[in-house]
């Protein structure tokens, strides 16, 4: 397929210069001035009836047309701030992440959830429903320098849970949702619920464990419990109320 062909979509164009009243031609030479500067530059060079004046294919490879670094489409805010959002989240804490995880599932709404969703769609490129660790490094390095990139993935790689090397829906949501989501009134409110289990305003240990899981798991001392909840509050009675988990959500 000749330049021409590749250039402008209209094939044989020498044939059509003896004929420069025909309709073919004048489509030709339209579609040739939207072709830029650089472009023609180089056919010109390459049709020259001198052998010596034709560029070499490393000249070729060298000229302005040929070796400028194609424009990079440009980050969308909704992905910039998903992504900055989980390079803020592999600090969070274990306790904390199952607060968010408890909200994310059971307590945030679809519109609470749709930017985040906006920029799954965006970073899953080959559409598995997954967001690998190559998709994130590809978007991170264009937020951010290199090497604070790297730290970012490695810490991404390191404490988010992945299924073969990917990042599933739902983890994704939970490190690229934003922690304003979690912090209305509404929405801690639904959360204190869900874990106070017996209805009587405090989260215990009992409650804790529920919650958690754990309990099945042989995690029976009480010393273990205390510890995590007096990561929210430091009630004597080893419990925590509505205020302290808003507090804990919007500090740590």
């Amino acid at each position: 397929m000749s330049i021409s062909a590749l250039l402008t979509g209209e094939l044989n164009l020498q044939k059509l210069q003896t004929a420069n009243s025909s309709p073919h031609w004048k489509s030709a030479y339209v579609k040739w001035q939207a072709v830029s500067v650089q472009a023609k530059s180089l056919t010109k060079s390459l049709l020259s009836r001198d052998y010596h004046k034709r560029p070499t294919l490393e000249q070729c490879l060298h000229h302005p047309w040929i070796a400028a670094t194609p424009p990079q489409p440009t980050l969308t805010p909704v992905l910039r701030t998903t992504l900055r959002n989980m390079v803020k989240f592999h600090t969070t804490t274990s306790l904390k992440k199952a607060l968010l995880k408890l909200m994310l599932l059971f307590v945030l709404s679809p519109e609470d959830l749709r930017e985040v969703k906006e920029a799954f769609a965006e970073l899953d490129t080959d559409m598995d429903g997954a967001v690998s660790l190559e998709e994130l490094r590809v978007q991170l390095n264009r937020l951010f320098p290199e090497e604070q990139a790297q730290t970012a993935l490695t810490a991404i790689a390191s404490t988010a849970e992945l299924t073969e090397g990917k990042l599933a829906y739902s983890e994704f949501l939970l490190w690229g949702c934003s922690r304003k989501g979690f912090t209305s009134i509404d929405v801690l409110d639904t959360a204190f619920k869900l874990l106070d289990r017996d209805r009587d305003g405090a989260v215990g240990q009992q409650d804790l464990k529920e919650f958690l899981y754990l309990e099945s798991e042989g995690c029976s001392d009480s010393m273990v419990w205390e510890v995590l909840i007096s990561s929210i509050s430091n009630d004597s009675r080893g419990t925590f109320h509505f205020e302290d988990l808003g507090t804990f959500i919007q500090k740590h």
